[in-house]
């Protein structure tokens, strides 16, 4: 909560395009974060926060490159206690406009298997697409978004399909793709064919295989460090030996120049000891 606070005291936010009600409720929720709020887009703002990518605001905050979200991240991250990433989810993203997806207003959509906030979160961008939620699944309804097979609504379905009628059956990635995208996915395309527990299964092993290859990534990068470091542990002890082999020559050299210097005293000594003699007779 603390890191949230903190980051939302460092948000600058336009809040536009909502209805008067929302719009100062949102603004309220903001200013309780510590976000200083605009009336209007304006360059020194972080944010955007609109329902629709309509209007000089939102074009302009585009183009400058700052967050555009609409409230459900700020509702998500209430929830959450913490900062949610902006590119999450597609509810996070303003909708095109408010007329729906172009072929939507015909669908009348069904939800089986999800619970909890997935399921809102469907539930929402059906809503957003411009079609029609049934909250029991009938003969009206048009596409099915299933969880998982083992249900009595999967087996409804698969009957009804058998009696002719008219039927999608598809995972939320079917409803999720059509408002990023704004436009009708084709129902019959494979990725949207399975059943969202395949879809989840599917998603959680790319994770995995992502977090593995991310952890062989880090264990290659600390080999090559573990080798560049010995490799210079060995360029250093070489280095040492060589010196000290240096120091050696050196050592060995001096003392040979000082038995070399002793010799040349002893025998000038003898010379001098001789020619004292050699005085000697002659005085003699």
């Amino acid at each position: 909560m603390e890191e949230m606070l903190v980051y939302f005291e460092g948000v600058t936010a336009a809040v536009v395009n909502y209805s008067p009600a929302d719009t100062n409720a949102i603004r309220n929720e903001l200013q309780m974060l510590g976000t200083r709020v605009r009336e209007r887009y304006t360059p020194d703002c972080t944010h955007l926060m609109t329902p629709y990518q309509q209007g000089q605001d939102y074009k302009q905050a585009a183009i400058d490159g700052k967050i555009v979200v609409s409230y459900a991240w700020l509702e998500d991250c209430l929830t959450a206690r913490r900062v949610v990433p902006h590119t999450d989810k597609v509810l996070y993203q303003p909708i095109r406009d408010e007329n729906g997806v172009p072929g939507m207003e015909q669908a009348v959509v069904s939800i089986a298997g999800y619970k909890g906030p997935i399921r809102n979160d469907i539930r929402e961008l059906i809503e957003a697409a411009g079609a029609t939620f049934n909250q029991n699944f009938t003969k009206k309804t048009t596409h099915l978004i299933c969880y998982r097979a083992e249900s009595e609504v999967y087996a409804k379905a698969l009957l009804f399909k058998l009696e002719g009628q008219m039927l999608e059956i598809v995972n939320h990635r079917w409803i999720e793709d059509s408002v990023r995208n704004w436009r009708r996915m084709p129902e019959e395309s494979e990725v949207y064919r399975k059943l969202g527990v395949e879809v989840d299964f599917e998603e959680r092993l790319d994770a995995e295989k992502k977090l593995r290859m991310d952890v062989e990534a880090q264990l290659e990068e600390e080999e090559r460090s573990r080798r560049n470091l010995q490799e210079l542990l060995e360029a250093e002890e070489r280095a040492r030996q060589e010196m000290q082999q240096q120091l050696l020559e050196e050592e060995s050299q001096r003392i040979s120049l000082r038995t070399q210097l002793e010799g040349e005293g002893q025998n000038r000594e003898a010379l001098q000891h001789q020619f004292s003699r050699s005085r000697s007779d002659i005085d003699s």
